[in-house]
């Protein structure tokens, strides 16, 4: 997945996200709204050449009308709203966080932290991140290539702990006092224990190799884990760190994980334009919905997820799996939206080279 050249590195991240190693990646597709309708073409008509009276001239045989498909946001307004706009030069951004008074980004040249009030950026540390959660009393981030998962007391902005990890730690999640790391190619969920970062288990999820364990989420129930090498969204249960379910998936769920008591949100990211809602009673996948382009980790908002789509956030309505609202926070959709997260009365979207802030109001009924 990723070179030891910092750039190279998270370009594979961002605009391949984890699959530069799979059999195709796909290249960056606009989103839907952005693209312009093909015009109806009919076949012309040729009048019969034999004959000179206009009323025995031969009639074409009509051609067919090629209209095309109608996208995913056909009918549905896109609400345009301003955005605030932090510029991170030649940084990508990975997942997003917050603690109780600052917004904190993994990127690839380091961890940053944001004041919410001036949108002021510190530089935590000079090491690229991409795997990134928080609580209120820390901040824990993997380094890929080091092969580290690390602790930060966001109260000095320090490193308090760290673990070496193999395999390529990518994603995290926190819950209570365990943290889980996603082994991208170890194959593997690896259970911590905070503060120190023991090590509790390692859980075999899928084979050794490229392209395998990439976003996590966990809530008191089970921990939810993409894995691109097998096109399946498996759970485990954590009260015995044992695989339950594997659930085969039509499209990589190579993108971030949002989980509500009745679904399992699930982002394709760069590979594909696609969300996938899994049913956590069934284990079962419901349906995998065509959001209009490559999207990132959805967030909820009073019960609604929404996706990042370049310059959009799409929200799906679960009671019918359709979309149902679009806002536009940028003018263009030149933007690789991957990490997102709710804080400060905002949606924060990361991607390429800058952090979009939204205000919450934009996206609330």
């Amino acid at each position: 997945m990723a070179p030891s050249q910092i750039s190279g590195r998270w370009r594979r991240v961002l605009r391949l996200l984890v699959v530069a190693h799979a059999v195709a990646a796909c290249a960056g597709v606009p989103p839907a709204a952005s693209l312009p309708a093909s015009p109806a073409a009919v076949a012309p008509s040729t009048p019969g050449a034999s004959s000179p009276a206009a009323s025995s001239l031969v009639s074409p045989t009509p051609g067919p009308t090629r209209t095309p498909a109608p996208g995913p946001y056909a009918g549905i307004a896109i609400v345009k709203v301003e955005a605030q706009s932090i510029l991170l030069l030649k940084r990508d951004v990975g997942f997003l966080a917050a603690t109780a008074d600052s917004v904190w980004a993994a990127t690839s040249v380091g961890l940053i932290r944001i004041d919410p009030r001036t949108l002021e950026i510190q530089d935590v540390d000079s090491v690229p991140r991409f795997g990134l959660a928080a609580t209120t009393n820390a901040v824990w981030v993997s380094d890929f290539d080091g092969g580290t998962v690390s602790r930060f007391d966001p109260a000095r902005s320090r490193q308090a702990a760290s673990v070496e990890l193999p395999g390529n730690p990518n994603a995290i999640a926190v819950f209570g006092d365990s943290i889980w790391v996603a082994q991208h190619r170890g194959g593997s969920v690896t259970r911590l224990k905070g503060p120190s970062a023991k090590l509790v288990a390692v859980v075999e999820v899928g084979p050794v190799g490229s392209s395998g364990p990439h976003a996590v989420a966990a809530d008191k129930t089970a921990v939810w884990v993409g894995i691109t090498n097998i096109q399946s969204v498996v759970r485990i249960d954590p009260s015995t760190n044992h695989v339950v379910a594997t659930i085969p998936t039509k499209t990589s769920p190579c993108g971030g994980i949002a989980l509500q008591p009745d679904a399992v949100w699930v982002s394709s990211c760069f590979d594909d334009r696609m969300a996938v809602r899994i049913d956590p009673r069934s284990n079962t996948v419901v349906t995998e919905i065509d959001i209009g382009g490559h999207n990132g980790g959805p967030v909820l908002v009073d019960g609604y997820p929404w996706f990042p789509v370049g310059n959009l956030l799409v929200r799906i309505d679960p009671a019918t799996n359709r979309i149902d609202r679009i806002v536009q926070f940028w003018k263009t959709p030149d933007f690789d939206a991957y990490g997102s997260t709710v804080a400060f009365d905002s949606v924060w979207v990361g991607g390429t080279g800058r952090i979009a802030r939204i205000p919450l109001a934009a996206v609330q009924d």
